[in-house]
């Protein structure tokens, strides 16, 4: 009798002991794929490691290729002894510094880097500006504006129905996508995460300037930057600058 007690007793702590191991196994578990979830978000996440990666290592591509175009700029004002920089200039230079990179159009002078498809401005006083980031686009495969989410990392090259080229920020939707840009092109923040928070919702009109299209006959017409004049007229006055 005493032997069977004896017994019986140790298979309760065997089932004891085991349904305490389950216990702990299944907690293990659960506590196993939170972290992964939270790391999976910390990597992959709009403000994740590997995108924030990304981004350091675009911007220090934009940087080398702005110093590239500065080198070149610098080089062909110094030969020119001060004079106008032309976009021939600019290509022999890049041409000696095997840079793979192509100037055209004058003030302000067009640069395409061939690899990465980014595109600059730089104009007379040497100001170098990105004006677009193809990121292996070519100009044919240029993402619809209807299409455009806000959740791409980089800026979206676009254009509107009557094929005026623009680009849109990394972070905004269009809002008007069936307009064209002499309209007005409404553009919204929708980049909901971190310190950007504050910003979402928040409208801008991207307007063009220069050369663009305004019919689908093709019509074309300039608008050029101004300002409005309040000291030399009772009525307002918009001048050129």
């Amino acid at each position: 009798m005493k032997k069977l007690q004896e017994k019986d007793k140790i298979k309760k702590m065997k089932k004891q002991a085991g349904g305490i191991t389950l216990i702990a196994l299944v907690i293990t578990i659960i506590v196993l794929l939170i972290l992964a979830g939270v790391s999976i978000a910390m990597l992959t996440g709009q403000n994740g490691i590997l995108t924030q990666a990304q981004n350091a290592s675009k911007q220090t591509d934009i940087g080398e290729e702005k110093e590239q175009i500065a080198l070149a700029y610098n080089g062909a004002k110094t030969e020119n002894a001060g004079g106008v920089v032309t976009y021939e200039d600019l290509n022999r230079h890049f041409e000696f510094n095997k840079v793979d990179a192509t100037a055209s159009g004058e003030s302000p002078i067009k640069v395409k880097f061939n690899d990465s498809q980014r595109e600059y401005e730089i104009n007379s006083s040497g100001a170098i500006t990105e004006v677009g980031v193809g990121s292996g686009q070519d100009d044919e495969n240029k993402v619809a504006i209807g299409e455009i989410t806000g959740n791409e990392i980089d800026n979206t090259k676009t254009q509107d129905k009557y094929g005026n080229e623009l680009v849109v920020p990394a972070g905004f939707k269009v809002v008007n996508p069936d307009d064209d840009v002499t309209k007005g092109i409404i553009i919204e923040d929708v980049s909901a995460n971190g310190e950007d928070s504050a910003t979402v919702g928040s409208q801008f009109v991207w307007v063009p300037v220069g050369e663009i299209i305004t019919d689908e006959n093709g019509t074309k017409t300039t608008i050029t930057l101004g300002r409005y004049d309040f000291a030399n007229s009772r009525r307002n006055t918009c001048t050129n600058i």
